[in-house]
């Protein structure tokens, strides 16, 4: 099932659609981005396919929401496991020691 066809359908993909939705977030998180973005891409995407699926209209603001909450959740888990490591490097830094 592509995305427009689990958006036409109100579901969602596991794992908020998969690699490639993650990688984006996470390179937006390395570009500085701090805060939900592909979840601005919904209406746009919505536009583009309502001719075919006109039903796409009633299912926006429910996805840009489910969205915006899984990019948020993965923003944290990106947050969370940097100041992880970063622990981890200065306990190491402290310790004198070269290896992990």
């Amino acid at each position: 099932m592509t995305g427009t066809s689990a958006m036409k359908f109100g579901l969602l993909m596991p794992h908020f659609g998969g690699h490639a939705s993650r990688r984006a977030v996470l390179d937006g998180h390395q570009m500085g981005l701090r805060e939900p973005f592909l979840c601005r891409l919904v209406p746009v995407v919505v536009e583009a396919m309502k001719q075919p699926y006109p039903e796409l209209t009633e299912t926006v603001e429910r996805v840009v929401g489910v969205i915006e909450k899984e990019e948020a959740n993965f923003f944290s888990t990106i947050d969370a496991g940097l100041n992880r490591i970063d622990k981890v490097f200065d306990e190491i830094r402290v310790a004198n020691r070269t290896r992990v």
